[in-house]
């Protein structure tokens, strides 16, 4: 069985005061809005949420990764999500989104650490891998770029 695992950290100054764009973060439903690449939120029994992102085609597979997350708000300064203990899931993540005030502005940054367990041979692990970073820093990116035009929206 092959594992994936990926680092990534993403970071974006957003010109609008945190307090802003932490309205637009502590809204979950909002929140999921904002990730192109996710295609469910699902509340799970007992606390955490399941999220599922679309399918990714790769390595002649398609994959949908899923992970079990528990997601913690930290008003106004940090969200982090955590897997949730003794999930069934094949994906789990590690991370958190701070935001830090800067001037006029917030400065966002994103760090994640995911690992995803695949029905692919060993040898698949590394390139598997280069396939997860690439998937999930578009995913980031595509997510900061909502997350600023939310926050700046006018009546935001």
């Amino acid at each position: 069985m092959a594992t994936a695992t990926a680092r990534v950290t993403r970071t974006r100054i957003i010109a609008a005061p945190r307090a802003e764009v932490w309205a637009c973060m502590a809204d979950l439903d909002l929140l999921g809005g904002l990730i192109d690449a996710l295609e469910e939120v699902r509340p799970l029994d007992g606390g955490g949420h399941q999220f599922l992102l679309t399918p990714i085609h790769a390595l002649g597979q398609r994959f949908r990764p899923g992970a079990q997350l528990q997601v913690e708000f930290m008003a106004p300064e940090r969200v982090t999500f955590t897997p949730v203990a003794e999930s069934a899931s094949s994906a789990s993540a590690d991370g958190s989104i701070a935001l830090t005030p800067s001037d006029d502005a917030t400065h966002v940054q994103m760090s994640i650490d995911v690992r995803l367990e695949l029905s692919l041979p060993r040898l698949f692990s590394g390139p598997a891998s280069a396939v997860l970073a690439h998937e999930l820093r578009v995913a980031f990116d595509g997510f900061l770029v909502n997350l600023d035009t939310a926050a700046t929206r006018p009546g935001a």
